[in-house]
Order: structure tokens, then C-alpha cells, then sequence
């Protein structure tokens, strides 16, 4: 994986939904920004086969796969040495890790676009600058209620 991800270049993405319709939706929409959606995930063995063969820049990985809750072992895989972003897509935010398993924010579903925006936004971003951002960063909540920083989980309990 090339450490340039500069706002021009496109990011490799790595979709891991067991959902096919929002799976096939993540991904049109990730092509229509530009970007290469290098596989989608079923699971965590075809989440690690994919990541392992093409090295994304970001993982979209919802918390909930075919082989149980299975989203936050593979965001601290994935996150381990830094070089991917994981982002949790999910309809179960109450299920997020406080720590968030390594994962860098999270959207809920049905995500909005300007989540969507905001989460490769955070991708391009070098990781030292991603770590220094306040978890209850008000300007993100107000531009997408549906997306959150990792370790500020909104919707926590409901």
C-alpha cells in the first residue's frame, strides 16, 4: 500500500457486509467518488484473505457478519500496523468496543453520503493527525449525525 493518500489519488477500499444489496450500495457509491473497491467480505476469513492480497487504505466493516459479531477482531487485525483505516458501517452502534477495536469512526446505517464523504476525508489523513482529533468533534455530528469518531459512539445503549 502506498503511504500517499493525497486528496487526488484514489483510496483501495475494502467493504466487509454480509448484507449484498448494502454492500453492492457501499460500493457504488465508493466507485461513483472515484475510488477502487479492491473486494467485498462476507466474513472475517474472506475480510483477511482480501485485505492480506491487496492491502487497502480503508476497510468499511460492519460489526454484525455471517459468522457472528465478528467486526471488531477484524478492525484490530486490520488497524494492528497502522497502514488501513477501519471505519465500522453498522445498524448496531450499541455493539461498538469503547475502545473501538482499533476502529478509527463509525457510521451508522442507512449512512449518509456526507458520512460517506467525511469517513475518506479521514482516510486521507495521516494517522498522527486522525488520532489528535477530539473525539466529540461537534462540526462532524452537525454535518452527518451518522458519523462519529472513534471512542464517542452516539446511540451507545439505545
Amino acid at each position: 500500500m502506498s503511504s500517499d493518500k493525497g486528496t487526488d489519488k484514489p483510496l483501495k477500499v475494502l467493504v466487509v457486509e454480509d448484507e449484498p444489496l448494502l454492500a453492492l450500495d457501499l460500493e457504488a457509491q465508493l466507485v461513483q467518488m472515484g475510488h477502487v473497491v479492491i473486494g467485498m467480505a462476507p466474513d472475517s476469513q474472506a475480510a483477511f484473505g482480501l485485505a492480506e492480497k491487496a492491502r487497502p487504505d480503508l476497510a468499511l466493516v460492519d460489526l454484525n457478519l455471517r459468522d457472528g459479531l465478528t467486526g471488531p477482531q477484524i478492525a484490530s487485525e486490520l488497524s494492528r500496523d497502522g497502514e488501513v483505516m477501519v471505519a465500522f458501517v453498522t445498524g448496531s452502534p450499541h455493539q461498538i468496543p469503547p475502545d473501538y477495536a482499533g476502529a478509527a469512526c463509525a457510521i451508522t446505517k442507512p449512512w449518509s453520503p456526507k458520512a460517506l464523504e467525511q469517513v475518506i476525508s479521514l482516510a486521507r489523513m495521516p494517522r498522527r493527525d486522525r488520532a489528535g482529533l477530539p473525539a466529540a468533534d461537534l462540526s462532524l455530528v452537525r454535518l452527518a449525525p451518522s458519523f462519529q469518531l472513534g471512542g464517542n459512539p452516539r446511540g451507545k445503549g439505545k
